[in-house]
């Protein structure tokens, strides 16, 4: 249920501010299927509580956001499978700060993925606001 009020709070701007309830909801909603250096694949958790709506609109929304990452060269997105495949340049995004951010570690490395989705986040809100 917790992921759900997340999601619905992301997707109507409610609540904290627009970055830290993607990073709540994207945290509680997305795992590390598998990671090697320079690629990884996360897929979303199937906890009962999201609808495939909100879903949808977490998956849009952290697509949009890692598509304007510095150090991301690609997404693929599998909607069937609930999963996405990223390519990342490990000398820009560090290989460690995945697992961490994901993990909800506050760690030096995680603190740079945190920065650089930060970043690309308020570039898409600024954006928006034209």
């Amino acid at each position: 249920m917790q992921m759900r009020d997340e999601v619905q709070a992301v997707l109507a701007g409610r609540g904290r501010s627009g970055f830290e309830a993607l990073c709540a909801a994207a945290t509680d909603a997305i795992e590390i299927a598998h990671h090697i250096r320079g690629r990884i694949r996360l897929r979303l958790v199937d906890d009962g509580g999201a609808l495939p709506e909100e879903a949808a609109g977490l998956v849009r929304a952290v697509q949009s956001v890692l598509e304007r990452a510095p150090g991301v060269r690609s997404i693929r997105v599998n909607r069937l499978a609930r999963c996405c495949a990223v390519e990342y340049d490990a000398g820009v995004l560090p290989p460690g700060a995945w697992g961490d951010f994901f993990a909800g570690a506050d760690t030096a490395e995680a603190r740079v993925l945190r920065d650089v989705l930060r970043a690309a986040y308020v570039e898409i809100a600024d954006h928006a606001q034209l």
